[in-house]
This record gives C-alpha cells, structure tokens and sequence, in this order.
C-alpha cells in the first residue's frame, strides 16, 4: 500500500506531513464523489485537472492507485499533484503530473521552493534536481535549500523565480546521458539570467536519492 511505499524510500512521519504525501485510490470515481460531496462541482473538478474526459464524454478520475506528491505555490497552496505508481507496470506511465490549469503552469513552479526558500536565502544559494524523490530524500536528509524543476525541462521562468531567493545555482541532476544534456542547457539558461552555475558530478548510474539513501549524509 501506500505507506509502505513511501517507508521503503525511507521517508519519515514528519516528512509525510510536511509535505502532505499521500495516495490516490484504485477508483475512476472515489475522488469526485469526494469532492463533490463537499461542494465541489463537476465542472470545477475538471478544471482543476483532477479528472479526464473519456472518448465517450464521461468523466474520471485522473489519479488512481497512485503516491500522490502535492505541488504547492510560493504561499504555501497546493495548485497540482505529480503521482506515482507505486508497482511498475508497462502500460502505464510511471509518472504523471496534473495538466495546465488556471493555477497551475509547471514551467513557472519549483517542487520544494516553499519549503526551501528560507534555506535557499540564508545559505544564499539553491540545489536544482530532477524529481520529486530527490527534493525529499535531500530536504530530509538537513539539504532543504533544494527545488526540483519536475514534469518539464528547467524553464527561463523557473530561473526568473528562483532569482527572488538567490543567483547561485547548484545542478545536481541524475548520472546519465539525458542527466548531462539536461545540466548542460540548464548551465546556458542560468548564465543567460545572471546566475553563478555550478555542477556536482555524481558517480555513474546514480542520482541525489540513490547517494543519500545509501550511503546516507555527512556534513
């Protein structure tokens, strides 16, 4: 289930609440009739991208049988969900992120920044990662100035946000070919906007999840 999921990746009880981890269940309706009993209409729950139209106009819900990972505003607010599997399988993708809605651009929001960004202005500099697990496993682990740019490529917007706490970027991202070619247009984009970049290279096959888990924190 979902709790032994996110107990495997080693997250702890406060971690799940802070950042209000969670599961969506195996259902294509549990959520709407929810979220409908509290008032919400149809309408308003597909606006919010929480459900998806079927070719023959029905309407269900988006998530299901998923670890669910909030994405919340700079205020605090959560205005999207990225969403896991929690058993791999084939024929279904192994992440997905809320659509484009009225609250919602994800080439103009940084996972962890709200939690971060005290951190990120005293030590006057930001990690940038790839995914969710990884702003987790580094904000649990005392490394909370940490943001992840997830479900898109590092965007000028994303900088221009991150400006606000700090022009010193860190690009920690995964040990592979896409990881580099990643961190190679991120160091273009940061330079573009005045940012001081810098790299950290991770051995082979690695990513800031993996090293912390197994090989744990030192200072």
């Amino acid at each position: 289930d979902c709790n032994k999921y996110f107990e495997a990746r080693g997250y702890t009880k406060k971690t799940i609440k802070e950042y209000q981890l969670g599961y969506s269940p195996n259902s294509f309706d549990e959520l709407s009739k929810h979220l409908k009993k509290k008032g919400f209409s149809e309408e308003i729950i597909h606006l919010a991208g929480l459900t998806v139209e079927s070719e023959s106009g029905k309407l269900y819900d988006r998530f299901r049988n998923r670890a669910m990972f909030p994405i919340f505003d700079i205020f605090g607010r959560v205005i999207a969900f990225g969403a896991r599997l929690l058993e791999d399988e084939k024929s279904q993708a192994k992440y997905i992120n809320s659509p484009q809605t009225l609250v919602y651009d994800k080439s103009k929001v940084l996972y962890g920044l709200y939690q971060g960004k005290n951190k990120i202005i005293s030590n006057n500099s930001a990690i940038l990662v790839e995914g969710y697990a990884d702003v987790l496993t580094l904000h649990q682990n005392g490394i909370t100035n940490t943001v992840a740019s997830s479900g898109t490529s590092l965007t000028v917007e994303q900088l221009k946000l991150l400006s606000r706490y700090t022009k010193n970027l860190i690009i920690m991202y995964d040990a592979d070919s896409a990881g580099q070619n990643a961190s190679e247009r991120a160091i273009e984009l940061a330079l573009g906007q005045g940012f001081n970049p810098k790299i950290v290279v991770l051995p082979t096959g690695e990513d800031p999840d993996s090293i912390l888990r197994n090989n744990g924190y030192k200072t």
